[in-house]
């Protein structure tokens, strides 16, 4: 059985409490609905459109009407449907298209006159241009200009692949070009004589960018095309060779990969000073920005390459913001290759920057605007976070850690702005004439950050009519401009909206103001375009006292006691206020301190609160929960030590080296750090784990070096599961004379596949196999690994002397059957089962999870093949058929579930003492002790038992051996304490139990016969006193040859399979093991006297199957406990599920002691 764990190193100042306890004291840190429920699902699986009504389905509509609630808070908007991912796959069901900005009067006035069919029209048309058919799609509306995003440009490949898909599938007709409408200039260039596939795509593609009015398009590729396997699969504007996006501003910034992130990661989420390697093969796209838009940004372009991530972060959104916060009403494409890593990261860096400056979502609080750009541009637009965090590229999580880097005015579009309007200072205006415009003309009171800035500009459309520069007041927050115009021929205090004309390749919009009249002459070609806008009067800030904390800007204050890895190393990391940022403008001496001052440190204020937010539900959703503390501290007693990591390391099963697995993130200036970064280890019951545990003093994040060492902790992952409530404090040891203060470690599973698929199966008219009778078919199921290989996953009963069986219904876990992957590969395999153990194959066929959980509501028929016999037969057809009776899914719990709820596991020791093992003085006996080698019985022993041991909490083991004479009378026993006590047959650890055994050999006399069902029957004893699901017992026998008392044997195992036990059998020497085969019910169940065993409860191994030649005992013990063992777990949930015993809830980690398992 596989299981997953997650395991952190976690110190604390408190009792440890329960999950649930943890849960709710992290419950403040998601104040927005739903917030919780969103990263839960995304962490989940990755979002398609075509299920969206499917599985999850009603968690992914809750997401996609918040998103729309949220949007129309502050737009008017329409919607271009893609339900069943018709248009594309991987893009929201709801696609956004953002009309104008509303007021919360207007928002419901006016009708939406975008041509919604047009840009429908178009985008159906050109979405093969583009790779995965990922459009070009407006995401963001600011100051009227679309901010668009999508993937890269399709090669050749893609692009005529799906166009010979959609050929294929819309009965021969091109009907991505086929149009009713008429055909306008262009379509007639587009279409003129031959034309090429390309042109036709990347002609529409073209005729989309111009309707949404996008002229910069900013590639984040660092390729020019991007190659695999030698071919290349995409390509990009930039290297296009006829030259078709000429028209267009192309800006090649080439960014890091979400492969890059990794490294973000493993430096513990440290982006300063990670560079990203610019001389890697693939990487051929030089960085390539037009002069016009690089000279007033104050960048030295050409140090790229030697930016660290932070740095190259930061100068690529200035360019951004400046882009979409210049003069002219031109749009912006931003996109990497897919569209889904890359992309989003910027797309959210902007909404968020912008949004901070109170000029998007103005409505919006923090935690509504993270709710929006996670669910929106991460989560609808398909990034695979699912699949990023198994592979440790954490892009989604660096995009909102990096809020902290931008918090600053340099990153406001509001400085920009501010900054055009310095060469104006001569306008004949004052701040203070401004100050005492009156009511109507001031700005709004209620736009956030309740700042604004000067723009100057002059007037080319109204030459004659107005004889001074226009001066706009633009209320910060406020898309629309409210232009004050001093002029001849109109009022002084008029207030204007110019816009201008839609055209046919542009989305006309109306900006849901009041129409006035026009106060210029008629030789304004704007005039019929202007507008009046009432204001109210504009709010001055008052002074922030740096005194009083920012609202949300400390974490251990405002959402209790998580932490969170942060880009310096520290946890405690807190947003301060900074007295002396001084602004990068001027202004006259009578400026009063408090006028604009608040821009910056509300901008500031918004970012770290959602910033805050997004760590807090982050933590407690996808991972990063910090446990609740021990009393006695998790690391405590390092005195004087101020920097704080914990390095884990794993053991090799071959080698035996230790082997760095990952690194805390470092904690300063505290004695009890709490560590909130997970190691995530893949969790096997059936092996030894060993991990250790070093902490260090640290004066670097990557220097460790020996004097900073402060103690380490040796353990298994086992002991950590078999903890209570999974929880383990171990001291730390490893300087000499020091107590070093100990460590807590807590393990939760990952594993969010629980489902058990329940089937039944029957067969038609298999191959007869057997000369004499019909055949005895039986199923073997495998499950498709990604090298293509197949291991098995179950086997189904026998069914004699029939070509038509119909085997019992049986369960499976779905992990087990297709390792969470539903379309994966199901291979199952019909046999004749013959008793020599030579199966004859009747045939195959081939299915997956998804097929046949379609049986839920009709039989499935399958053809059973024979290759070979296909191949030399013309006329074959096949060796028979199955059919899938019934097939149903149920939820269950885990074994993990029941070990966390206190489950303690009973081991028990059953020793052959039989003289047919050889004298123990004899190189020749089985249980002869070389100075150099353990037995075969000691090595089995000690490889079983040192793995089951963590399982039981008070670590004492009965151990008995059978058929030999019992010193000072020669009394033959079948079940002697091997510790020579009666009362109490305990040993304490396996050690113990090695030691009484080699007492033993020196005290008994090997003799006989073997008797397996005295020992069995003890166990069984004591096993049928306990039926709550507290303890389960596991007895080991270690035999050499023949049983002597099959009958009984028999009828004890069959008596033991109701009772909470397994039995496992290690044969050792080389006798020939057929008993041990019949008593492992893997294919006929043990029966006596007409009684079947109730479930299988018997492992039998051959320890001979073990001996590696290359003498390496360390592994072959380690592959033979994997395999005695592999059973027991889910031999422990059969049993709990037939007498319908659910785990206990995990204790408090003070919880009173287990109480002492009855003695077999």
């Amino acid at each position: 059985m596989l299981t997953t764990a997650s395991m952190h190193a976690a110190g604390a100042a408190c009792p440890v409490t329960e999950d649930a306890a943890t849960a709710a004291e992290l419950e403040p840190c998601d104040p927005e609905p739903g917030l919780g429920e969103l990263l839960e699902e995304f962490s989940r699986t990755q979002y398609r459109a075509k299920d969206g009504s499917g599985t999850g389905g009603s968690k992914v509509e809750r997401i996609e009407k918040r998103c729309l609630e949220l949007f129309g808070r502050d737009y008017c908007f329409s919607v271009i449907p893609n339900v069943n991912g018709d248009i594309c796959g991987h893009y929201p069901r709801h696609i956004v298209f953002l009309e104008y900005e509303s007021s919360e009067k207007e928002k419901d006035t006016f009708e939406s006159t975008v041509q919604v069919s047009k840009l429908q029209d178009l985008i159906n048309r050109s979405k093969m241009a583009r790779c995965r058919g990922r459009f070009v799609c407006p995401v963001i509306l600011f100051k009227g200009k679309h901010i668009c995003r999508s993937a890269t440009l399709a090669g050749w490949g893609e692009l005529y692949g799906r166009s010979g898909y959609n050929y294929i599938f819309s009965g021969g007709a091109d009907d991505a070009w086929a149009d009713v409408e008429d055909v306008t200039e262009e379509d007639c260039a587009l279409r003129s004589g031959d034309t090429h596939l390309f042109d036709k795509v990347r002609g529409y593609d073209i005729r989309l960018l111009r309707y949404l009015s996008v002229k910069y398009i900013c590639d984040l590729m660092v390729e020019n095309k991007k190659v695999k396997f030698g071919m290349n699969v995409t390509s990009s504007e930039k290297v296009d060779k006829a030259q078709r996006y000429a028209d267009f501003t192309l800006l090649s910034i080439p960014y890091p990969g979400c492969e890059f992130f990794k490294e973000y990661k493993d430096r513990d989420y440290m982006a300063e000073g990670l560079i990203f390697n610019w001389k890697q093969d693939y990487v051929d796209a030089p960085l390539n920005i037009p002069d016009s838009l690089t000279h007033s940004l104050n960048i030295d372009w050409s140090q790229y390459q030697s930016w660290d991530l932070v740095q190259q972060t930061q100068n690529y959104l200035k360019l951004l913001l400046s882009i979409v916060n210049s003069d002219d009403d031109s749009g912006l494409l931003v996109h990497c290759i897919s569209g889904w890593d890359r992309t989003p990261l910027f797309i959210s860096l902007l909404r968020l920057s912008l949004w901070a400056d109170g000029l998007i979502h103005m409505s919006l609080k923090p935690a509504e605007i993270l709710y929006l750009t996670v669910a929106y541009d991460w989560f609808l637009f398909g990034h695979m976070l699912v699949d990023r965090l198994s592979k440790g590229e954490e892009i989604f999580f660096f995009c909102f850690n990096f809020l902290k880097h931008i918090t600053s005015e340099e990153f406001s579009a509001l400085k920009i702005q501010r900054r055009k309007s310095l060469p104006a200072r001569d306008a004949g205006f004052t701040l203070e004439d401004i100050c005492m415009l009156r009511r109507r003309d001031r700005g709004s009171s209620t736009s956030l950050g309740s700042d604004f800035s000067l723009v100057m500009e002059s007037s080319p459309g109204a030459a004659g009519s107005f004889t001074y520069e226009a001066v706009e007041l633009i209320p910060a927050g406020a898309q629309t401009q409210a232009a004050w115009r001093k002029s001849h021929s109109s009022s002084p205090q008029s207030v204007l909206w110019n816009r201008p004309q839609p055209s046919e390749d542009r989305p006309p919009s109306h900006q849901g103001l009041v129409e006035a009249k026009s106060s210029s002459s008629s030789s304004s070609n704007h005039s019929d375009n202007f507008f009046r806008m009432g204001s109210s009067p504009l709010e001055v800030p008052k002074p922030r006292s740096v005194d009083h904390p920012l609202p949300g800007s400390s974490l251990s204050t405002d959402f209790g006691s998580w932490q969170m890895v942060t880009g310096c190393g520290s946890i405690q990391e807190r947003a301060v206020l900074h007295t002396d940022s001084s602004l990068p403008f001027s202004f006259p001496d009578e400026l009063p301190n408090s006028c604009l001052l608040a821009a910056l440190s509300d901008r500031e204020t918004r970012l770290q609160e959602v910033r805050s937010a997004f760590l807090a539900a982050y933590s407690s959703t996808v991972g990063l929960r910090a446990p609740a503390p021990s009393p006695s501290g998790a690391i405590g007693g390092l005195l004087e030590q101020f920097a704080r990591v914990v390095v884990l390391y794993t053991q090799s099963r071959a080698s035996q080296e230790w082997r760095e697995f990952g690194r805390t993130e470092v904690i300063d200036n505290t004695l009890n750090p709490d560590f909130v970064r997970k190691f995530v280890l893949d969790y096997f019951f059936e092996e030894k784990q060993n991990l250790r545990f070093d902490v260090y003093n640290v004066d670097s994040k990557t220097n460790i070096s020996k004097p900073d060492f402060l103690g380490q902790a040796f353990l298994a992952l086992g002991e950590v599961i078999g903890g209570q409530g999974s929880r383990v404090e171990r001291p730390l040891t490893g300087v000499p004379g020091k107590k070093c203060g100990t460590i807590l470690l807590t393990a939760e599973e990952l594993s969010n596949c629980r489902d058990i698929a329940t089937m039944q199966l029957c067969a038609n008219k298999l191959d007869k196999k057997d000369f004499f009778g019909k055949s005895d078919p039986f199923l073997v199921f495998y499950r498709s690994n990604e090298d293509g290989t197949f291991t098995i996953c179950h086997k189904t009963e026998v069914v004699k002397n029939t070509l038509n069986p119909v085997w019992q219904p049986f369960s499976i876990p779905v992990r087990a059957l297709c390792n969470g992957d539903y379309d994966r590969t199901v291979k199952i395999d019909v046999y004749d089962w013959d008793r020599d153990g030579s199966h004859d194959f009747i045939g195959e066929f081939t299915t997956s999870y998804r097929e046949l959980s379609k049986a839920q509501n009709q039989f499935t028929v399958y053809e059973v093949l024979n290759p070979r016999k296909k191949c030399k037969k013309k006329k074959y057809v096949n060796s028979g058929t199955v059919t899938l009776l019934s097939f149903s899914v149920d939820s269950e719990f885990t074994f993990v579930d029941y070990i966390k709820g206190g489950t303690q596991l009973n081991f028990t020791v059953a020793i052959d003492f039989t003289a047919s093992n050889g004298n123990p003085l004899q190189p020749t006996s089985l249980h002869y002790m070389s100075p150099y080698q353990l037995s075969a019985y000691a090595m089995a022993l000690k490889a079983v038992g040192e793995i089951i041991q963590d399982y039981d909490s008070d670590k004492l083991f009965p151990a008995y051996g059978f058929g030999a004479k019992l010193p000072p009378e020669g009394r033959i026993s079948h079940q002697f304490p091997l510790n020579n006590n009666d009362e109490d047959p305990n040993c304490a650890g396996i050690e113990g139990v090695l030691e009484s055994y080699f007492q033993s050999l020196r005290t008994v006399q090997l003799y006989g016969p073997t008797y397996f069902a005295p020992v069995i029957n003890q166990v069984a004893r004591a096993a049928a006193k306990i039926s709550d699901g507290s303890q389960y017992y596991v007895l080991l026998i270690i035999t050499d040859g023949v049983i002597s008392d099959m009958t009984q044997t028999k009828e004890a195992i069959v008596s033991a399979s109701s009772l909470p036990m397994s039995i496992i059998i290690v044969g050792v020497g080389p006798a020939m093991f057929e008993a041990m085969e019949e008593l492992d019910g893997d294919d006929v169940r043990v029966s006596s006297r007409g009684r079947y065993a109730e479930r299988d409860i018997v492992q039998f191994v051959p320890f001979r199957d073990y001996v590696d030649r290359s003498g390496n005992q360390v592994l072959s013990m380690a592959r033979l406990a994997k395999d005695v063992l592999a059973e027991i777990p889910e031999q422990l949930l059969s049993y709990m599920r037939t007498r319908d015993i659910q785990p206990r809830p995990p204790p408090a980690a003070k919880s009173s002691p287990t109480p002492a398992p009855e003695q077999p």
